[in-house]
């Protein structure tokens, strides 16, 4: 059984979803993935001339067994009337029938990651055994104008003519039940094999920490007013700048570049405290942030907003809310004091690692065969 699986990043970047599903696929008796990787699906903008990305951090991942890895190439003209055509023309054809050679049919997966013209146009020409959509975040919102209207269209299409839609969030999940009763609110995960032990204690020095991409959805005045608020105890942010950051900051707050995945855990243990700051908006409505899942596995606490899935989640689980009725110096007191035990911590990574979050799901039924059950 072969998954063709059309991705949100590349292949060579933080290990995100789609790295595990593909891995998890693999494990379960798939026995080959061609991996594509991402192209430019929007319209290009002003800030495409500075914008800072995750794979400024150097990571060349080593491929498992099975797995091939496609660059696909294309213009940035999709939204644009004929831009897909006029791609397909010059750069897909080439690769559909790539995947068509490479065994399609009743040996054939289709998995997408990312809605695009291209997953669309091999949806609608491989044939293949089954199909599914992992929608990790509401795709259209990054976007704006003509990508964003076009990143819709294509997105529904996708989801009226796949077997099966994946959701990270409730939100995503009741966005997608409009559509289609084949929906399966698959959390996300973290892999627990990158963290190193718990033994129940943290740095004295309090110190909050942040450790991701800084973009349009960084809630840059929330994290300038907790800064203030707590001097002289450090908030770093580690990770790539993808929007403007303020030139006026507190002394406290330490901007680091993007790092490894295995420095940013080994920097995560020098925090008493994550930070997730996120602002509320049509695109983090939808989000289920890994952060959330690698910071309560390391045992610490976190200070958030009330956006997507975390709106739901309690200072009993250790997640404090920093636009709740409180100040945030009370908020940031709480956090500092909640300690979490070795034998919590290892049943939240039990719980939640991504092999845990998959089986629970059922999405491979034994000898690789993809039946994202109903």
């Amino acid at each position: 059984m072969t998954l063709f699986y059309f991705s949100p990043v590349p292949w060579d970047s933080y290990e995100q979803r789609p790295h595990y599903v593909v891995r998890d696929f693999l494990a379960n008796g798939g026995s080959a993935v061609v991996w594509i990787n991402p192209y430019a699906a929007r319209l290009p903008n002003w800030r495409d001339a500075t914008r800072a990305d995750l794979r400024d951090a150097p990571m060349t991942l080593a491929q498992p067994a099975g797995l091939s890895v496609v660059d696909v190439g294309g213009l940035p003209i999709d939204p644009l009337p004929g831009g897909a055509a006029i791609n397909r023309r010059l750069f897909w054809n080439r690769v559909i029938e790539r995947l068509r050679a490479h065994g399609g049919g009743a040996d054939a997966i289709i998995g997408i990651g990312r809605p695009t013209a291209l997953a669309l146009a091999a949806l609608r020409s491989v044939r293949a055994v089954h199909s599914f959509y992992d929608a990790m975040d509401d795709f259209p919102e990054f976007y704006r104008g003509w990508s964003r209207d076009a990143t819709r269209r294509i997105e529904s299409e996708i989801v009226q003519r796949v077997d099966r839609v994946l959701v990270s969030s409730m939100h995503l999940r009741e966005k997608f039940r409009a559509i289609t009763a084949a929906v399966t609110l698959v959390r996300n995960a973290y892999d627990m094999s990158l963290l190193p032990p718990f033994t129940g204690a943290l740095p004295d020095r309090p110190h909050i920490g942040f450790i991701g991409c800084l973009g349009g959805w960084f809630d840059w005045p929330l994290v300038l007013q907790l800064a203030e608020s707590v001097q002289p105890m450090p908030v770093t942010l580690i990770g790539p700048q993808a929007s403007p950051t303020p030139a006026r900051r507190p002394s406290n707050i330490r901007m680091e570049p993007p790092c490894t995945q295995a420095e940013g855990v080994r920097r995560l243990q020098a925090f008493t405290i994550g930070l997730i700051p996120f602002k509320h908006n049509a695109l983090t409505a939808g989000i289920d942030p890994i952060k959330y899942y690698q910071y309560r596995a390391a045992g610490l606490p976190i200070l958030t907003t009330r956006f997507g899935e975390m709106a739901a989640r309690t200072e009993a689980d250790g997640t404090f809310a920093l636009d709740g009725v409180d100040g945030v110096v009370q908020i940031v007191e709480r956090a500092a004091a909640w300690r979490s035990t070795p034998e919590e911590v290892a049943r939240f990574r039990a719980d939640h690692s991504w092999s845990a979050r998959f089986n629970n799901a059922g999405l491979w039924e034994p000898g690789g065969s993809a039946i994202i059950r109903r």
